[in-house]
């Protein structure tokens, strides 16, 4: 702690991210095998998940996409949710998409299993010809018809 302290108090914040994280990038990557079984490496790798980076093939990489990227996957999935007239689902998953930028992890994870659900139901009508009133039902339809696989 005193040297990431060290490197927080000597740099600026977005340096000191840098610095910090090519250090830790340099200890992982020197690492053997053994070493990243021991409780200390396994303890920096569970705290730089938490700042959004998992170590992978000896590299540290953004375990979470860029806002940029993640705003193009919604709009997209918007578009096509819109285009395809799945307007309950559309506002489920907008709802949820907001629930999830402000933080409301719950309200979010609620919100994406009514857009499934209504996803599901809206699929069935457009693409089966049948109509459903249990999303569970819709689902196992689409998984029996072939249409959806497991």
């Amino acid at each position: 702690m005193s040297l990431v302290s060290a490197i927080e108090n000597f740099h600026a914040a977005n340096d000191a991210a840098a610095v910090l994280l090519e250090l830790a990038q340099d200890l992982l990557s020197s690492a053997d095998g053994w070493q990243l079984e021991n409780d200390i490496f396994q303890a920096l790798i569970r705290s730089l998940a938490l700042d959004g980076y998992a170590f992978q093939d000896g590299r540290l990489q953004p375990a979470i996409p860029a806002p940029v990227a993640l705003q193009e996957v919604i709009s997209n999935v918007e578009q096509n949710l819109e285009g395809f007239g799945y307007d309950s689902a559309l506002r489920n998953y907008q709802q949820a998409v907001d629930n999830f930028v402000r933080g409301n992890w719950e309200a979010a994870n609620g919100q994406v299993r009514t857009f499934l659900e209504d996803l599901f139901i809206g699929l069935c009508q457009q693409h089966r010809d049948r109509e459903f009133d249990d999303p569970a039902a819709a689902l196992q339809h689409l998984y029996q018809t072939d249409w959806l696989d497991k």
